[in-house]
């Protein structure tokens, strides 16, 4: 299972943003202590820092301030009201903004467009061809009924169907037993991600997410910047290729709706 954590993660080390380091004290309530580290005072204020072990790892936190000559980091973690982080814990910062990091994510994400999902919540009820589907289903491509309750070996097609109003009506009879599952094909775009435990869908390919998303980090980052640095650029250039090469191979095709076939 992929997070945003692990995507957040991944982008930033794609875009050359990211430097790590081990704690060497133990803090206090919301922030951390690394004396090796060198770079001047306030150079990771309002960037990100990901905890990569120890009883808070896969989470971020908003830099508030940092010092070099005591070695504070003082953070707002994303996910916890307060945090205690003990000596000997692994992380990586870096001094870039978690929201800009976050939306280049999504954004890759919407540019995926739809794919198919996979609902399994309805069951079958004797004698009913009729279920109101579940919330975010609609336009369903394909269904198929478990042969058993419990422990199902394949799934049946059925072939017949329309939707009225949040409404799925089955054509077909229904001969598996009830409570057998009914599972639904359908197309959507990806939820937006914001929290760092929020899973990204395992259908999409996270090398492709992750330099997709380093290039729209870095296309922002130069826009807003006005930066011509030539390694900025090269960069900037690597990640679409990376990207539209992944693409071709890792971006799953959705589902187009099955036949309605006549009933003979």
């Amino acid at each position: 299972m992929t997070t945003l954590y692990d995507t957040l993660l991944d982008t930033a080390r794609l875009c050359g943003i990211l430097k790590s380091g081990k704690t060497t004290l133990t803090g206090a309530t919301d922030y951390l202590v690394d004396i090796n580290r060198y770079e001047p005072d306030d150079y990771f204020n309002n960037g990100t820092v990901f905890i990569r072990s120890g009883t808070y790892a896969s989470q971020t936190a908003r830099v508030l301030d940092y010092t070099q000559s005591n070695g504070y980091i003082y953070v707002d973690p994303i996910d916890a009201v307060n945090w205690t982080i003990p000596n000997d814990i692994y992380y990586s910062i870096t001094n870039e903004n978690r929201e800009a990091l976050v939306q280049a994510v999504n954004q890759a994400l919407f540019d995926i467009g739809e794919y198919t999902a996979i609902d399994d919540t309805l069951a079958v009820i004797n004698e009913t061809s009729e279920y109101t589907l579940p919330t975010g289903v609609s336009r369903v491509k394909r269904i198929a009924v478990a042969n058993r309750v419990g422990d199902p070996v394949e799934y049946h097609r059925a072939y017949r169907w329309h939707e009225i109003g949040g409404v799925l009506y089955i054509d077909d009879k229904i001969l598996q037993q009830e409570g057998s599952t009914i599972r639904l094909y359908y197309n959507r775009r990806h939820d937006e991600v914001n929290a760092d435990n929020a899973v990204i869908q395992d259908s999409i390919d996270t090398t492709w997410l992750a330099w997709a998303a380093t290039y729209y980090f870095l296309r922002t980052r130069l826009q807003y910047s006005g930066n011509t640095d030539e390694r900025e650029t090269a960069l900037l250039g690597e990640a679409k290729n990376k990207a539209e090469k992944l693409s071709k191979f890792s971006l799953n095709s959705k589902l187009e709706r099955d036949a309605n076939l006549a009933r003979w």
